[in-house]
């Protein structure tokens, strides 16, 4: 694991058996990242990219979560990444409550929606321009199509630029 990190996507395969109907079917992506001193201490990151509101969303989170813990038995972190247009939709945690018995879940959340076009142009990580492509999409619907091109075209030469 030469970059300090790897990731599980094919292990994580095996924790949600097809025949589980009710079962999520994959998760986005989950990493397993080793410490910065190549010490045998990780730990596992799920990001979930999730670009429609579904009312179930902290639930099944909150079964990816307990699913990898159980599996791995390693400190767990979850981030839901918003891709989706509904400014309402933005949900951070999961409640069981079940005749005196609670669970509460919080997970990390990142919603493009609520990101600044100018603080993402002017930034100087690549993936802010990533990030930024994804918000000027969704407001596609509020711009024309001419005004689009040209952003697109400003975002790739800035890509171009920030990578020399």
């Amino acid at each position: 694991m030469e970059k300090g990190f790897q990731f599980l996507d094919k292990e994580l395969d095996q924790l949600f058996p097809a025949e589980d109907i009710a079962a999520p079917k994959f998760v986005d992506k989950l990493i397993k990242v080793v410490a910065k001193s190549g010490k045998e201490e990780w730990i596992l990151i799920h990001v979930e990219v999730q670009g429609y509101k579904d009312d179930d969303f902290g639930k099944r989170m909150f079964t990816y979560f307990y699913r990898i813990l159980d599996k791995y038995n390693k400190p767990v972190t979850a981030i839901a990444i918003f891709t989706d247009n509904d400014r309402k939709f933005h949900p951070a945690f999961y409640q069981y409550e079940y005749l005196g018995t609670k669970a509460t879940f919080n997970f990390k959340t990142y919603k493009i929606l609520d990101q600044e076009e100018e603080v993402l142009s002017e930034d100087e990580n690549p993936f802010s321009i990533v990030v930024l492509t994804v918000l000027l999409a969704l407001k596609k619907k509020k711009i024309t199509d001419e005004k689009l091109y040209d952003l697109k075209y400003s975002l790739a030469k800035n890509l171009l630029t920030k990578k020399n």
